[in-house]
This record gives C-alpha cells, structure tokens and sequence, in this order.
C-alpha cells in the first residue's frame, strides 16, 4: 500500500522489534515470494506454476539460512524461541521448523496486509465511518469484522465434498473440489441484515475465516493485528482522499490493491 503525505511522522513509533527478525533489506524480496505465492489461490495456478514454483523454492531457501543464523546467534525473535524450543525438547523437525516459519512469513502477513488495504479502499468510499473510528476506538474490532464481511481479501474459501449429497438440485459426488463464494454469502440479508457498510452494527459472524476444522489458524492474530493498525491510522490520517488509480489483483485469490495511493492531513497539519 503506498501512499503520500506525511506518514512517516504520522506513523512513527518509538520502539519496534520485528517479529520474525528477517533483515530489513530483505522485505521486498519476501514481498515478492508472498505475492506470487498468492496466486496459487487463483483459478490461473497452472497459469503461473513456474512463477509459484520458483517463488516458494526462493522462500524456502532464505528460511533455511534464516534458520541457520540464528542457531549461530540467537536473536529477541520468534525464529530464536521456536528452535529453542526444538533443540530443547526435540518438538519439532527440521522440516516442520521450516515449513512453520515459511507460513508464517506467507499466510502470517500476505493475507492481512491486502485485507488492510482493502479496509482503507473500503473507508475511502465512506468518510462518515473512518470519522466515527477515529472518534471511537473501541469499535476496532466490529470494524474489523465489518471490512472483511464486505470487502474480504480472500472472496471464496475451497473444500472438497467428503460424500455425496445434492444442494438445491445440483448434485456434488464424493471428492468434488468446491469454491464456496463467501463475498456473496456474507451480504444476505436475511443473515446479515441490512447490506449497508456500518462499523458500529453488531451482525452475526462472517464467513471470511472458513469454518469448522478448516477454520483459520491464524484468525486471531489477523483480527489483533487489524483492530491495532486500524484505530491508529485512523487517529492519524485525517480526511484521507484518493491521490491516483488503484490497480487490482485478481478477484479470486487473495485479493487487495497493489497501490493505494492516499493524500491526507496529519492532526498538526493545516487544511489547504
């Protein structure tokens, strides 16, 4: 997400430590791997096999060495915790060591990332509610939830039918692969209520995460994450405005926007 003004003085903080430790030179290759990596959610994975391919073997590879500096040199980070926690009691294998950290560096921030520039595209279009964010804080996480039942980065969740069984006169055999359209489903009204965007309506829950066994993993700290940024730059980005066009990724997938470019007033800037 890009944007203009003054947001490194609105966004500042005083103490940060990355989570993971990953150097700050390397985050727009991670960026890169992430995004590609992202397209074998789509309907065109044969399209762009190579390209995920090469992404994930990429990734891979830069967690291994990850994974070995830091058994060289522990750090104040989840990659350190992880392999004590490995050589001290053997829980987890090399393998799943890697496999755990490549998910977090790809599920733990691709997804959320384009669900907040879809939560900024969708504050864009009403001003009323990212005022009313700002005023009240404390209905961050009915935002959250709002922003992902309209406009949710990850529009349709997959299964596959474990039996067979006819829905509405359509019938499904055992092992059918399914895409179940959550965007749609999470505007019926006759669940969901009235359709129109409102942050401080309580609704039942949304279907973005899935559900049952296949629920999200990592849904809490999605909605943690969220409910932090999104109160805070609200606090912080008076008036936003568009500044450009807003291209896309695909719709189905994990969807947000490449760009978002944004003016805006810091709270110590004059209008004008």
């Amino acid at each position: 997400m890009r944007v203009h003004g003054g947001l490194r003085r609105a966004l500042s903080v005083t103490h940060y430590r990355p989570l993971l430790g990953i150097p700050r030179e390397h985050y727009p290759q991670f960026h890169g791997w992430a995004t590609d990596l992202g397209l074998l959610f789509s309907y065109a994975v044969a399209e762009h096999r190579a390209r995920i391919e090469a992404a994930l073997l990429g990734l891979a590879a830069c967690v291994d060495d990850l994974l070995a500096e830091r058994r060289a040199a522990p750090g104040p980070d989840l990659i350190s915790a992880l392999i004590a926690a490995e050589e001290a009691g053997d829980q987890l294998s090399d393998t799943e060591l890697r496999h755990l950290v490549t998910g977090l560096v790809f599920a733990g921030q691709d997804t959320t990332r384009n669900q907040l520039g879809c939560a900024m595209a969708t504050f864009l279009a009403h001003p009323a509610q990212w005022a009313r964010l700002a005023e009240a804080p404390a209905l961050a996480a009915q935002a959250v939830e709002e922003v992902m039942r309209v406009r949710p980065a990850v529009p349709a969740i997959s299964r596959v039918a474990t039996e067979d069984f006819d829905f509405n006169g359509l019938w499904i055999p055992a092992g059918t692969f399914l895409s179940l359209f959550v965007a749609s489903a999470n505007t019926d009204p006759r669940v969901f209520g009235p359709q129109a965007f409102d942050i401080g309506r309580e609704r039942p829950a949304q279907l973005t995460f899935g559900g049952g066994l296949h629920h999200c993993l990592g849904a809490p700290l999605a909605r943690v994450e969220m409910a932090e940024a999104l109160p805070i730059l609200a606090a912080r980005l008076p008036v936003p405005a568009l500044a450009g066009d807003v291209p896309w990724r695909p719709a189905l997938g994990i969807s947000g926007p490449l760009a978002l470019p944004l003016h805006f007033r810091t709270p110590t800037e004059p209008a004008g």
